[in-house]
């Protein structure tokens, strides 16, 4: 994208200046200018709802950011960290992210009765709890250990601080180990229920 196009956004008048998801509507939508350029970011109207939003052109980002996909049939537990962590991706805080991803990890560990609060274990110790108990396998491991040290990054000054392309991708492995656990226990709970309901009828 060549950035110095967004510096006389007028040449856009009438027509779509950029193209995305709409953080309101939520949906794949053009964004017309609706009032006067200042500094580095344009005033866009939505096509679809005809919400305004901001185009940031130096960032290349819309303002304020669409809040991620969520899952849904999360334990109420398990969800309230879990939504804490994508308003703080819509927020712009991926260091808030990274931390609550990594408590939502522990808060796995209560739901199974592995761990509990103030739990003196470590991190990884719930982990592999989760993992001798059957309830992940390796892959889901090495998963989690990626979440945990982003975490621990977000959770102390240095060199290595979580970035907002780190926190999607830990999203999606946050969202791969939920699938796997709660959300398939969920499943097979429905399965179960739905055989033994098809059995009464007959």
């Amino acid at each position: 994208m060549n950035i110095t196009h967004y510096n006389d956004p007028s040449q856009y008048n009438g027509r779509n200046m950029i193209s995305g998801i709409c953080p309101f509507c939520n949906q794949s939508s053009g964004f017309k200018i609706n009032g006067q350029k200042t500094g580095h970011t344009v005033p866009l109207k939505c096509d679809n709802c005809e919400k305004n939003v901001i185009w940031d052109f130096d960032e290349r980002i819309v303002l304020p950011v669409a809040k991620p996909n969520s899952l849904i049939g999360l334990p109420e537990n398990v969800d309230h960290y879990y939504q804490e962590a994508l308003n703080c991706i819509a927020a712009l805080a991926p260091n808030g992210a990274a931390t609550l991803f990594r408590k939502l990890i522990h808060q796995v560990g209560i739901h199974y009765n592995v761990a509990k609060i103030n739990d003196s274990m470590s991190l990884m110790g719930i982990v592999e709890k989760l993992e001798s108990e059957g309830h992940i396998n390796k892959k889901l491991v090495e998963a989690l250990r990626r979440v945990k040290d982003l975490g621990n990054d977000g959770a102390h000054i240095n060199e290595n601080e979580p970035d907002m392309e780190q926190i999607y991708v830990v999203k999606n492995l946050i969202d791969s180990f939920l699938q796997a656990t709660v959300l398939q226990d969920a499943n097979i709970e429905k399965y179960d229920q739905s055989k033994e309901e098809n059995k009464s009828k007959k």
